[in-house]
């Protein structure tokens, strides 16, 4: 029982890190395209 409730918790933090990483990515992503923006322009 106990053993499950760890194995739950693990997957809540491993699908909250996976998040917060592409929304990292994502935000990182857009900010390269701003700069190449006024680099090009």
């Amino acid at each position: 029982m106990r053993c499950n409730l760890l194995i739950g918790k693990f997957n809540v933090d491993v699908t909250l890190l996976e998040s917060a990483i592409k929304h990292l990515r994502s935000k990182k992503e857009s900010r390269i395209k701003e700069l190449m923006d006024l680099s090009f322009s």
